[in-house]
Order: structure tokens, then sequence, then C-alpha cells
């Protein structure tokens, strides 16, 4: 016999943890190009493709099911979130958008996921650098107008910091990424 209302008292924390803590997930669709900007669609072809996929979103966080802590989510902060993930981009491909929500016992979770390939404008920046993975450096040369932007490897940038007879002097210094 208890071995039975054991059994039972699990099946209704188990019922009661599954109704509280659930969660859902929803395609709003795919598009093969989106952008919040204003993109000269001419100008596309010699736009480059990032590496990676690039991911943004927005949420909103709401307590106790009906006290949200942001007024509004939006699909469009979501997509320049993404945006925004690489230096250049413009457009977004082969984009995915989703809506996901996430139950807790006293709060809860929903927003939007916009997902997909970005494409960089080279006028704003060679995608072929668009490394975010490496720290760079900035630095100007001895006359104190000129600037260049170089990308690093961990191992180059301390050794240039280090490097007492360098033709640079350091500006400033400015990483992405962990060193």
């Amino acid at each position: 016999m208890t071995k039975k209302k054991f059994l039972w008292g699990m099946l209704v924390v188990v019922l009661v943890f599954g109704v509280v803590l659930s969660g859902c997930a929803t395609r709003i669709g795919d598009f093969t190009l989106i952008s919040s900007k204003n993109v000269d669609l001419s100008q596309v072809s010699s736009y480059s493709r990032s590496k990676k996929i690039v991911r943004g979103s927005d949420s909103i966080i709401t307590v106790l099911f009906f006290i949200p802590i942001k007024s509004k989510v939006d699909i469009k902060k979501a997509l320049d979130n993404a945006l925004a993930k690489i230096p250049g981009a413009e457009v977004i491909v082969d984009a995915r958008f989703d809506y996901r929500k996430l139950n807790f016992i006293l709060f809860q979770i929903e927003g939007f996921v916009v997902s997909g390939t970005a494409l960089v404008n080279p006028n704003v920046v060679d995608a072929s650098e668009t490394t975010p993975d490496k720290p760079y450096l900035v630095m100007d040369t001895k006359d104190g107008e000129h600037f260049t932007k170089r990308y690093v490897s961990e191992d180059e940038y301390r050794y240039l910091l280090t490097r007492n007879n360098t033709p640079f002097v350091f500006s400033t210094v400015e990483l992405q990424g962990d060193i």
C-alpha cells in the first residue's frame, strides 16, 4: 500500500512539474533575404557571406505570469541583434524566425530568435577579416596621422605588446573574443 501511494505521489509531482515547467518553440517563417536596413539590392551581389550562422534574439521575462519586466518583445530588435554580431552585416540570407516560450514556476520567458547567414558589405568591412575569435590591434604610425587595423594571433599580440623597438605606437587596443 505504501508503495502504491508513493508511486501516485511521484506521478502527481511529475505531472505538476511537467505542466509548470513547460515551453514551446514555433517556427514563424523562413526568408530567403531579409534586412531591417536600407539596402541597395543592385549591390547585394558584391556582398560576401559570413562563415558562421548569426543568431539574434529579443525576449521578455514575465513574473507571476502577468507582470512584464520589459514593455514588449520585438522581432525587428531580434533581427538587429543578429546583424550586429558581425561588423558590416546588412542582410541575412536563409533566415529563420522562431518564437519561443518557456514557463517556470514563478516566471516565464518568451521571445523571438532570428538565425541565418549574414551578408557583409565590402564597403564597410572586409568579410574575410571578420573573425571575432581573434584579437585585433588598432595602431597609429609615428606621425600620428595614419591608422591601420590588423588582425593578429594571440602570440603575435603578446609579442607586439612586449617588443620595445616597434615602429608603431599603440594608441588603442581593442579585443574581440578571449585572450
